[in-house]
This record gives structure tokens, C-alpha cells and sequence, in this order.
């Protein structure tokens, strides 16, 4: 699509004669003013996060061997430290505690293409497992 000369949603599903008759006119007068890059709604400011996150990458000789549960359990232990100061203050200004853990491993060497693989779990009820948790996760992934 990149390469088409398409610049507006208009261009790739143009609208058809009878779209407004299937839907309200407010809804049909939004669709037509959005589908030509025209929002008339107002920018808000985004009042609290969607995710909190914590991360390091590690490339070339830096790259950890994920079967080192040593080395796993000390960088685990870092970002979950991290990862858990992050949450603690995100619980107190919005009352909130999460509801996933997401653990992300990039595994470099297996093939021709590097492997991204992402494994959710539902996040513990203590930040003091979280460590544990994410080095089970890493060692399901690998």
C-alpha cells in the first residue's frame, strides 16, 4: 500500500451511495469527515498509562544465554525491581494493580530470521514473585 498512491482511507474503501442509509447520520457524517483526514473531535490528554514496562536489550557479545538461569535470575531481579517501583507508584496515584505479565525474550543465532517470542501470565498478587514468575516464563520460552 505503500507504494500506491493512496494518502486518505477515501482512497482505499471509497463509500458507497447507500452507506448513510445503513447507519445514523452522526455516525455517517463522522465516517465521511475522518475518511478525508478531517477530526473535528477534541485532543485530550492521556490521563494514565495503558501498560507499564521495563526492558533492556542485550546484542552481540552482550547477548545472554537464556539457558544461564543465573544470569536470567539477576537481570529478572533488576527489571522487576524496576518494573515493581513503577507499578507501586502507578497503584498509588490511580488506585490500580495489573493484570498481566508479559515477558518478552529475542532469541538470536536459531535460524536465518530472529525469533521475538512474548508469553503473558496473569501477574502475581505480590510484587516479591514477580522475579520468579518472569524466570519460569523465560525458561517455558527457551
Amino acid at each position: 500500500l505503500a507504494q500506491l498512491p493512496i494518502f486518505t482511507i477515501e482512497k482505499a474503501f471509497p463509500p458507497s451511495p447507500t452507506d448513510h442509509e445503513k447507519m445514523p447520520t452522526t455516525t455517517a457524517q463522522f465516517l465521511y469527515s475522518i475518511s478525508r483526514g478531517f477530526c473535528m473531535e477534541e485532543v485530550l490528554d492521556r490521563t494514565k498509562p495503558k501498560s507499564i514496562a521495563s526492558s533492556k536489550t542485550f546484542r552481540g557479545q552482550l547477548a545472554l544465554d537464556p539457558r544461564d538461569i543465573k544470569t536470567v535470575r539477576k537481570w529478572c531481579s533488576e527489571l522487576c525491581a524496576e518494573l515493581t517501583e513503577r507499578l507501586d507508584g502507578d497503584r498509588k496515584e490511580h488506585g490500580r494493580t495489573p493484570n498481566l505479565l508479559v515477558v518478552s525474550v529475542k532469541l538470536s543465532g536459531i535460524n536465518k530470521n530472529d525469533n521475538a517470542i512474548s508469553r503473558s501470565i496473569q501477574a502475581p498478587r505480590k510484587y516479591n514473585l514477580y522475579v520468579e514468575e518472569a524466570v519460569k516464563t523465560v525458561r517455558h520460552i527457551v
